[in-house]
């Protein structure tokens, strides 16, 4: 795993669960719901930067379609390599965790994305980003089998 650091406290929000925390967290003011879906934002542009530092052409996907981005927050582009990520900016001690179900998601919608577009030829990889240790022990177990996504932690304090 690489870790690149900066200055900022994280929480539960990204584009798959903007709706479960917010519907679900009914002690939340629309201020505190606001405030984890800039974190979860603020996380994916941050991430969609070091992509574009390393010359990919970079879509806003989770950002641009809301509620249906398809639970791909980034897609990014260079030569005929594609990659969807997706991004957690959760807190480690936090209660929620991802479990295998979560990633296994995650690559069914990438491929679905893949076949609704018709982006056969194309080398692709799923990359399922989070700011901490946020996986639980089946989402760990899985990882370590597959072949087809990979995790990696990059850590946002700002």
């Amino acid at each position: 795993n690489n870790a690149i650091n900066t200055k900022r406290p994280s929480g539960p929000s990204s584009s798959t669960n903007r709706n479960t925390h917010s519907s679900s967290s009914t002690n939340k003011t629309s201020h505190e719901t606001s405030s984890l879906f800039a974190k979860g934002t603020d996380y994916e542009r941050f991430i969609a930067n070091q992509y574009e530092l390393k010359g990919y052409k970079v879509s806003l996907h989770g950002i641009l379609k809301g509620k249906k981005d398809g639970g791909i927050d980034i897609i990014c582009t260079k030569d005929n390599q594609m990659i969807f990520i997706q991004c957690k900016n959760w807190e480690s001690h936090h209660r929620w965790k991802i479990n295998h179900e979560k990633l296994k998601s995650f690559i069914g919608s990438c491929t679905e994305y893949v076949n609704e577009n018709r982006l056969f030829g194309k080398e692709f990889k799923f990359l399922y980003i989070t700011s901490n240790d946020i996986l639980d022990n089946s989402a760990k177990a899985f990882l370590k089998n597959s072949k087809t996504l990979k995790h990696q932690i990059i850590s946002f304090n700002k």
